[in-house]
């Protein structure tokens, strides 16, 4: 479309220039043959000025931009006279096919000011004659509706014309022509046909419609709600509330077609007597994203200068729609923001006048009901009429709330709720209390429901008395403040006793085991829920008085706990920081202050602080923690001699201290979780002491800092310390069975602390006493877990059991058993992961038993069944430090699952990975162990960490894995001087000795390894004679033995070597084949050459081919040539014959490369420096050989 044309007709249009005018400049422009704008032909003749020159080009860019390539609508009703159509077809730019059609032609209009039909339209304009008009039947606020005859099919019809003051505005008449046409287009049983379009005589618009008996839906309302009609309302309301989902059903169908109503109101909503239910009046719509097809995809945003009709009529202004009823953005006017959500506001108002029977809004000022609906000033459907339900009431809140977004978001999801209310269904929009929620539950589990009831101490009687209890209160109050002081002690008695009442029924559900059953969590948390109705209604009493504001505090507390067994964390944080700043408003009232309030005050931080850790803000945490302890230690100063305060904040910093004292014991920082934890000692002590009947809060905070007490000595391997702890604890939990009744949750933490001192005995290599202390443990979880199978506590517990119970059983051996532990703990910790993903502390111990069953295969050299738990253990750290990346503790779990999974690597063959592992653990560890020297566990890991490099080197680099071998063998010395109690840790040492003395051996430094032989072998005896079970001890022992023997062969002191095999064949050493051969020669030089004979011979039926065993075959046969010439010389065959073997060998070696190395070459010279090689010129040129690999 050319612009031009827009300009001249706008032009016209908006009375800038006449129609002379414009046939004026249109000449003008004819005869210009540069295509000169016209805008530019109309400025410089002086029709418009350069102010209005502006405004019509903005006009026109508006109106392009808006329209695209489409037909304008604006353009598709402008009358344009025959003379003027012809002076734009002579200008031949603009004149096209494509242009013309556009504009409504003046010749097949009633009169220039009727309205403008399209060009399509022509074809209805004989339909006047068809209907004929019988009476008036109804008036709107654009239109007056009469019924007529339809002549050509004998039938009535509804006849709609536009009313008179607006008929000559030119708005209002394509306004009504849309609506005609978006009513037409829209095929829904809930919108009125539309049988015709024309206009009539005088030239004025209209439209025919079916005809629908019966009556509007505020008619069915005033009906309904009519003194006389109170005996059946109730019915009659639900019968006109599923009239209601059929509106709701035609307004969602209307969305999908994107139409926006924007004038739905109860006027506008037609009942038929059959049923039918229609949305009248879509004379306001706008459409949004409607079908290329579709008449309507004009999309104009309709407004009129007309003045306001009055309440309950369409306003015809910027802010389009009926007050009362329209949105709150739709009466700002913001048309281009409107949603389906608008719409459902208007469904909202609609709804409230049904169960109400009055308007959200009763002014009959226009200007105040806008301002209202802007703010959300409306009174509740409850305050207009108590019998509204409060499902129902809830369902109109949402619909109207004021924030589109906190809407429903379709129709169709307020007729879910409105449906369901009507089913006796839950409802979206509101949490229903216990005295609904639990009546329909228990209708639906009838016998299920009251055995779990039964079994949990739970009624619901209880519940009852509970909230009639505190109705009894609230009216009570009212009358203390009309009547007498008793009145008023009468009603605090009352509502304190409700508010105990409700505290014991929260204790019963949250405590007990049998509601935390996964068949039962569904009930578990609608009874929380119910009870935090409870809370949230005595939070939002309005009042001022102090005793109201103390109970409010008090249910904000409670709420905080609901939410936290609930885990709605950041909800628990919010009611928590809203019961301080009621307690603090009492605080600031010298009559109302208390120290309780403070002592409040102090609970709710330490809280607040709590969750803060659980979400992950830990700084926040550590500075909410600072607040309520100097909050405490304040308050504890200033009343030193008020027992009461004093106990009460005692026990509140030695709270806040345990919390504490877990949160560095978390990360690692175990001394400065000793100290908090000592501090929360200190603060029980005289509380434990003073309480006659060892008050039960008390003493469970007490086993539970000592158990975690107990925990940092483990790890810290003060053993002693941790197994006194946990035996008290164990007397303190037992003692506590009585004070509670709570057996099941005793029996469970008695059995997880001897779990614990199975793990102590563990670490002190007390094997049997730790199968002892796991075998009690798992009688009672076992117990639990069969009478409880749905609590997922217990299953946890043993989960943790059968880890330990699997490391133990690989300790001795039990391999299968082991595995079976492993595969039970894994099951578990996956199931239970698979309900509680965000359990941070279910994925530590799931890598921790898939790192243990790795550890077990790769001993076993099970190496392809060790990758998946390896990877998946280190996968499962990485997550975790990911998320907590300030956790010393996860990343050393990274840095140890690294390590195995290099053991792995070097297993396989890929042994440059494995080294790259093992440098990425280091240097973490390194890392940790300075920073933390403290922690043994850092430095034990990077003693592991070294002696796997140096393993690792003396493949790779073997000039540089000496001083890994020394690294790996200081870490564990030093450990060891610290903590000379700890057996594990001593065999790491020894372990490491003996590794570095075998790497002296090998490297030909026989002396520096001697002396680190008879070192190891000195502590691993030590060993031993305290632990005579220790198994991997006695191999340690065994093999040194041997191993000390190969390097005193290679000296030349032979029978010490003998001496030191034999010890060590005694002790069931494995018999290597380089160290029998090594055997073999010092018995030879011995004289025990038969013996020597006899091990050769059995060597050489599967003499391995490696290069260390065919070294050690040549000196042994070079040993046995050389003694049996000694012995006999006239025999020459056997000597011969080993003397052949013997250089054999040694040319095998030769070819190889064998002697190119320095420490080969050397356990030659000194084989040679001993006699072992004799004077035969075969050894001689041997030795030649050797000499010339040398330079």
């Amino acid at each position: 479309m050319h612009p031009d044309l827009l300009v001249g007709l706008l032009a016209v249009r908006n009375g800038l220039v006449t129609e002379a005018e414009l046939k004026d400049a249109l000449e003008v422009l004819q005869a210009d043959e540069q295509n000169v704008p016209l805008s530019d032909v109309l400025e410089q003749t002086g029709r418009i000025t350069a102010v209005e020159r502006r405004l019509l080009d903005e006009l026109v860019a508006w109106h392009l931009d808006t329209n695209k390539d489409k037909a304008s609508p604006f353009l598709q009703t402008l009358p344009i006279p025959a003379s003027l159509r012809d002076s734009i077809a002579k200008c031949k730019h603009l004149a096209t096919e494509q242009s013309l059609p556009l504009f409504a032609d003046e010749s097949i209009q009633g009169s220039a000011n009727n309205v403008s039909l399209t060009s399509d339209s022509v074809k209805h304009l004989q339909l006047d004659s068809r209907f004929l008009k019988e009476k008036p039947h109804a008036e709107g606020g654009l239109g007056i509706v009469s019924i007529a005859e339809d002549t050509q099919l004998a039938r009535q019809v509804a006849l709609k014309e536009i009313r008179q003051q607006y008929s000559n505005d030119e708005e209002c008449r394509r306004r009504f022509v849309l609506e005609a046409q978006v009513t037409g287009a829209l095929e829904h049983p809930g919108i009125i046909p539309v049988y015709g379009l024309g206009v009539n005589k005088e030239g004025y618009p209209y439209y025919a419609m079916r005809f629908i008996r019966g009556e509007s839906m505020q008619q069915a309302i005033v009906r309904i709600h009519s003194p006389q009609n109170s005996e059946t309302r109730e019915r009659e309301i639900r019968r006109l509330l599923q009239r209601f989902l059929a509106v709701c059903n035609t307004i969602e169908y209307a969305h999908s077609e994107g139409v926006l109503h924007r004038d739905i109101k109860p006027d506008n909503i037609m009942l038929g007597p059959y049923g039918e239910t229609l949305v009248l009046d879509w004379g306001l719509a706008k459409v949004t994203d409607a079908k290329t097809d579709s008449p309507s995809e004009q999309g104009c945003v309709l407004q009129s200068a007309a003045p306001d009709a009055g309440n309950g009529s369409t306003r015809m202004g910027a802010a389009m729609g009926t007050p009362g009823f329209m949105s709150p953005e739709q009466s700002l006017g913001w048309h281009d923001k409107l949603t389906p959500a608008s719409d459902v506001y208007s469904l909202g108002c609609v709804l409230f006048c049904v169960a109400t029977g009055s308007r959200p809004f009763d002014s009959n000022d226009i200007a105040t009901i806008i301002r209202k609906t802007q703010t959300g000033e409306f009174p509740s459907p409850r305050a207009k009429n108590t019998a509204v339900a409060k499902p129902l009431e809830a369902i109109i809140l949402r619909a109207m709330a004021t924030k589109a977004n906190q809407r429903y978001q379709s129709a169709k999801l307020l007729a879910d709720d409105v449906e369901a209310f009507l089913a006796d269904e839950p409802v979206t929009a509101w949490e229903e209390p216990l005295s609904v929620k639990t009546r329909r539950w228990v209708k639906r589990h009838r016998t299920f429901v009251a055995t779990a009831i039964s079994g949990c101490g739970i009624t619901i009687v209880g519940l009852v008395i509970g909230i009639v209890l505190l109705s009894a209160a609230n009216r009570r109050e009212t009358l203390a403040r009309e009547s007498a002081e008793d009145a008023r002690d009468q009603s605090t008695r009352i509502s304190q006793l409700a508010m105990d009442r409700y505290g014991d029924y929260v204790k019963a559900i949250t405590s007990s085991p049998r509601l935390k059953a996964a068949n039962l969590e569904p009930l578990r948390r609608d009874l929380l829920f119910s009870a935090k109705d409870f809370y949230n209604e005595l939070a939002n009493i309005t009042g001022e008085s102090d005793r109201l504001r103390s109970e409010q505090a008090e249910a904000f507390f409670q709420l905080g706990n609901l939410e936290d067994e609930l885990e709605q964390r950041a909800e628990a944080i919010g009611n928590y920081s809203r019961g301080i700043e009621r307690l603090r408003e009492l605080q600031q009232d010298p009559s109302s202050a208390s120290d309780d309030n403070l002592i409040d005050i102090i609970r709710f931080t330490a809280n607040i602080a709590l969750n803060q850790r659980i979400l992950g803000k830990n700084d926040e945490a550590n500075q909410t923690l600072d607040e309520a302890e100097e909050l405490a230690t304040n308050l504890r100063s200033a009343k030193p001699s008020d027992e009461k305060v004093q106990e009460a904040v005692a026990y509140q910093l030695a709270s806040i201290h345990h919390n504490r004292g877990s949160w560095l014991f978390s990360i690692g920082e175990y001394l400065k979780a000793e100290s908090s934890y000592m501090k929360s000692q200190e603060l029980l002590a005289p509380l434990t002491s003073r309480s006659t009947n060892g008050n039960a809060k008390i003493l469970r905070l007490s086993a539970s800092t000592n158990s975690n007490l107990g925990s940092v000595y483990f790890s810290l391997n003060r053993f002693d310390d941790a197994k006194e702890l946990l035996q008290e604890t164990i007397q303190t939990r037992t003692n506590l069975f009585a004070e509670d009744g709570d057996d099941a949750y005793h029996q469970n933490e008695i059995a997880r602390t001897q779990k614990q001192l199975g793990d102590i005995a563990f670490r002190q290599a007390d094997f049997n006493t730790a199968r002892t202390e796991f075998d009690n443990a798992q009688t009672t979880y076992r117990s639990l877990v069969a009478a409880h199978p749905e609590v997922s506590k217990f299953q946890h517990d043993l989960a943790l059991l059968n880890t330990s119970q699997a490391v133990l059983f690989a300790r001795l051996g039990m391999h299968d058993d082991s595995l079976s532990a492993s595969a039970a703990a894994i099951e578990t910790w996956q199931r239970l992961i698979q309900t509680n993903p965000n359990r941070d502390d279910y994925l530590s111990k799931l890598s921790t038993v898939y790192f243990n069953r790795a550890e077990l295969l790769i001993s076993l050299q099970r190496i392809n069944e060790a990758v998946q738990p390896a990877e998946e253990s280190w996968r499962i750290c990485e997550q975790r430090l990911a998320n907590h990346p300030d956790s010393n503790t996860l990343k050393a779990d990274v840095a140890e699952t690294l390590i195995q999974r290099a053991r792995i690597d070097q297993a396989l063959g890929n042994l440059q990975d494995a080294l790259e592992k093992l440098q990425q653990a280091r240097t973490t560890l390194e890392a940790l162990a300075e920073s933390h020297s403290e922690i043994s566990a850092y430095r034990i890991t990077l003693g592991h960490c070294w002696s796997s490099i140096a393993s690792l080197l003396s493949v790779l680099d073997p000039d540089n894995s000496t001083s890994a071998y020394r690294s790996a063998l200081a870490v564990r010395q030093q450990i060891t001087a610290e903590f000379p109690d700890l057996a594990h840790c001593l065999f790491d040492m020894l372990v490491s000795q003996s590794n570095l003395a075998r790497h002296y051996a090998s490297d030909g430094l026989y002396q520096e390894a001697l002396t680190e032989f008879a070192e190891c072998l000195v502590g691993t005896k030590a060993v031993l004679e305290s632990h005579p079970e220790h198994d991997q001890a006695q191999r340690l022992y065994s093999t040194t033995l041997a191993a000390q023997g190969t390097a005193l062969s290679a000296t030349g002191q032979f029978q010490a070597a003998v001496d030191s095999f034999d010890a060590a064949y005694q002790q069931n050493a494995p018999p290597y084949p380089e160290e029998r051969l090594s055997f073999a020669t010092s018995l030879a030089f011995s004289d025990q050459v038969e013996r020597a004979q006899e091990i050769v011979a059995e060597i050489e039926k599967d003499l391995p081919n490696h290069a260390q065993v065919i070294s050690e075959y040549a000196v042994a046969c070079a040993a046995l040539s050389t003694k049996l010439w000694t012995l006999n010389e006239q025999e020459a065959d056997l000597p011969n014959s080993f003397e052949a073997r013997a250089v054999d060998s040694i040319d095998r070696l030769v070819a190889a490369g064998y002697f190119h190395i320095e420490a080969n070459r050397t356990r030659f010279k000194h084989a040679w420096s001993n006699g072992i090689f004799g004077n035969s010129k075969g050894f001689a040129d041997r030795r030649s050989l050797m000499t010339e690999a040398e330079e």
